[in-house]
């Protein structure tokens, strides 16, 4: 590994605190990078750079992607500039690729309905019951895969009014949410037949190790292709939110819910309730 990807990396781990997951992601798009411009980095210019974007867009590389690894070398470049590694920023004012705006999946109620009913009829054993409480915490709290799966026992108080589990945010960060009843109610069928295991993980395999984020999201997608719905795990995250916004919950609270921190994240929820727009606009009475 180059030595100022190195000293990247462990900055992006140590100081900014990210996933080691977007580590890694950032570390293989900064070697591919360095490998592109075959220099040192000190000699990289703009040329170069719009180059190896070129190269991106050659090899078929989608509009997203890019954009993920322009992101990561912009960021490499401000932190070799800002150490005074490096004396000039070649990516500065390279425009980012343009993104087509996706609107996510979500399921109606009666197709949340339909797809608890399918995991109902699913495996009798112990394992039925921790497959619907893993998606309620998904449907009803909003948690995506990782904070699932990264839950343990000591996280619930179910003995709290309400229900809550503490939750590990992407970044490290740290936020207890409350649990509606029904999704406190599958936690507490699960906890009665989870098998006696000496890890402390919630959600357990048949192995009696920690469930992982690749089955889980597997698991969730045969449920819903054989509930003849669309998505995958992400879409239940989805649900969550939009069915908030279309209750009447005010999106900084939803927000909250979701664990952004950015608002502009949570607004992509505005685009699935028809008429949001209009309503708000016709508010406006002076």
């Amino acid at each position: 590994m180059d030595k100022l990807v190195r000293a990247y990396v462990t900055w992006a781990r140590v100081e900014q605190s990210l996933r080691e997951r977007t580590v890694d992601t950032y570390r293989r798009d900064l070697e591919e990078f360095v490998a592109f411009c075959d220099c040192p980095l000190a000699e990289v210019d703009r040329r170069l750079a719009r180059g190896w974007l070129a190269h991106l867009v050659e090899r078929g590389d989608a509009p997203s992607t890019r954009h993920h690894k322009l992101s990561a070398v912009k960021s490499f470049f401000r932190f070799l500039v800002g150490e005074g590694l490096v004396t000039k920023n070649p990516v500065a004012d390279l425009p980012f690729p343009k993104v087509r705006f996706r609107e996510p999946a979500v399921l109606t109620e009666e197709q949340c309905r339909r797809l608890l009913a399918t995991v109902r009829e699913g495996n009798r054993s112990w394992l039925r019951q921790r497959d619907l409480a893993a998606i309620a915490l998904m449907l009803g709290a909003g948690l995506r895969i990782s904070e699932v799966v990264g839950l343990d026992l000591g996280d619930l108080n179910l003995e709290s009014e309400p229900a809550s589990a503490l939750i590990e945010r992407k970044g490290g960060d740290q936020q207890r949410l409350p649990l509606n009843a029904w999704v406190e109610e599958l936690l507490c069928d699960y906890l009665a037949v989870r098998p006696e295991v000496e890890t402390d993980a919630l959600f357990v395999t048949t192995h009696r190790r920690r469930w992982g984020r690749t089955p889980l999201g597997l698991r969730v997608k045969r449920y819903l292709q054989r509930a003849g719905l669309p998505g995958s795990a992400h879409t239940l995250r989805h649900t969550f939110a939009t069915l908030l916004l279309a209750r009447g919950v005010p999106i900084t609270y939803v927000q909250r819910a979701l664990g952004h921190h950015s608002l502009k994240t949570t607004a992509i929820y505005l685009h699935l309730i028809p008429g949001e727009l209009e309503k708000a606009v016709e508010a406006l009475v002076f």
